[in-house]
């Protein structure tokens, strides 16, 4: 007799753990827009033994979803494929950053390793430098802009503080003129574009400044991209700096000095 009622309590294990839904686990990005987040998640989930089987892209204004699949392998008693267990991921972005809410169907011990894993495995990959096209990949003539928003990680190693914490994205730009016409830059013509599509102008000196360490006009004249004009083969790089929020694209705008005549480049992360 006790050897049966411990054979039914083994039975109702499985019953019971799959009558209770698997919580899910939940992710906060500050400051990633709505691709990187994308991004990130199916890298996440690849690293972590699944295979992405549908991606829904995420946007302000609708939530995006990855679900992804694993196997557990062949059955040890019979030739037979194992069970298929789904992971599906949403991912809501504001100009805040991204949210990731995940769940997982596998068993309880996979589901436990799935919730100590996901959240730390995505920001390990977000804090990875995210390669977008650069100067080696423009075309050998014609101009080539690079803009790249610093998240907290790599604001911390370029400048020694956590400027998004204290409201501040820098931003590091590199235009190259790779054409046979000069053209004039200005730092008030770029604009970035938030989540939400806000375009964004950089800030004052007087708000950047405090925030710097140490605090100083001269640290900062040192880091911005300088005004002026951009002669024929070459270049100027350098930071702007605008408020701190999850930024999907930005705009520059160029002058040809000959024609008067301007010409905006549009970016997207």
């Amino acid at each position: 007799m006790i050897a049966l009622c411990a054979l039914s309590i083994i039975g109702c294990a499985p019953r019971q753990e799959a009558s209770s839904p698997p919580e899910p686990v939940h992710a906060t990005e500050a400051g990633m827009p709505c691709s990187q987040a994308t991004r990130a998640v199916r890298a996440a989930l690849l690293r972590m033994g699944y295979t992405v089987v549908a991606a829904e892209a995420a946007s302000a204004e609708r939530a995006g979803k990855v679900t992804a699949t694993k196997t557990s392998g062949w059955a040890p008693a019979v030739p037979e494929p194992g069970a298929v267990y789904t992971a599906t991921v949403v991912i809501t972005c504001s100009d805040r950053g991204s949210e990731l809410e995940a769940v997982t169907d596998e068993p309880w011990m996979a589901r436990m390793a799935f919730r100590r894993d996901f959240a730390k495995t995505v920001s390990e990959l977000a804090e990875q430098k995210t390669r977008r096209p650069g100067i080696d990949d423009a075309p050998p003539s014609g101009l080539s802009v690079a803009v790249e928003p610093l998240r907290a990680r790599e604001a911390v190693g370029e400048f020694g503080v956590d400027l998004p914490a204290a409201g501040i994205t820098p931003v590091r730009l590199r235009i190259e003129n790779r054409s046979e016409r000069a053209y004039l830059f200005r730092r008030s013509k770029v604009r970035l574009i938030t989540e939400s599509g806000t375009r964004t102008k950089p800030l004052t000196a007087e708000r950047v400044t405090p925030a710097l360490v140490p605090p100083g006009d001269r640290q900062l004249a040192r880091t911005l991209i300088a005004n002026g004009e951009i002669a024929p083969g070459q270049s100027v790089t350098g930071f702007l700096f605008f408020p701190a929020s999850a930024y999907r694209g930005a705009s520059v705008v160029l002058i040809d000095r000959e024609t008067d005549e301007t010409e905006g480049l549009g970016i997207e992360f």
